[in-house]
């Protein structure tokens, strides 16, 4: 835990990606995180583990968000995590597995990367 000297504000530190964040997004007591490192991580927010990786894009992950995944037909107490890459796919995940639900990929690659992800339930 960390405290900022002027503020007095307390704080936690999340660690396990090598290189650094490029997003991030909160959902039923878990941070969810994308880097530089092509992975993204759930950490419990109140202890700062990492719980799980999520791993299969191949460049950076540029954003992500995550929503309760029982409203997509995913189990109860899963989140749904969505991922944007400058590998021009977006990769809808669950918790309960980690595993990859579904991609989707850009037809046309010139677009370039993906900055922008969002479930709507």
């Amino acid at each position: 835990m960390t405290i900022d000297p002027f503020s007095g504000v307390h704080g936690r530190k999340f660690h396990g990606h090598r290189l650094q964040l490029l997003a991030l997004s909160a959902c039923g007591g878990y941070l969810f995180t994308a880097s530089k490192d092509r992975s993204l991580k759930q950490f419990d927010l109140v202890t700062g583990e990492c719980v799980q990786s999520f791993n299969g894009h191949t460049d950076w992950i540029t954003c992500c968000h995550a929503a309760p995944g029982p409203m997509l037909g995913l189990p109860p107490g899963s989140i749904a995590l969505a991922s944007g890459s400058s590998d021009c796919t977006v990769r809808l995940w669950g918790t309960g597995t980690g595993s990859e639900i579904k991609r989707c990929l850009h037809a046309d690659d010139t677009l370039g990367q993906v900055t922008g992800v969002k479930v709507c339930v």
